[in-house]
């Protein structure tokens, strides 16, 4: 079966605590910003996903 190829934009919003020791709030906001990750680490994180856009790349086929 003949397939196409799509670029498919994705928006999703992240909420995650996370915490940390720090000397001061500063220090805690710097700090948690450093760590944040979504990367798939084997936790499962869920996230609220909205597709933008679909597009089908013209130029491009997967057969």
């Amino acid at each position: 079966m003949k397939t196409n190829v799509y670029d498919v934009q994705i928006e999703a919003v992240v909420t995650k605590t996370i915490r940390v020791n720090a000397v001061d709030k500063d220090a805690a906001y710097d700090l948690a910003h450093e760590i944040f990750t979504v990367a798939n680490d084997g936790n499962e994180e869920r996230y609220e996903q909205h597709t933008l856009n679909v597009v089908k790349v013209e130029d491009e086929t997967n057969e």
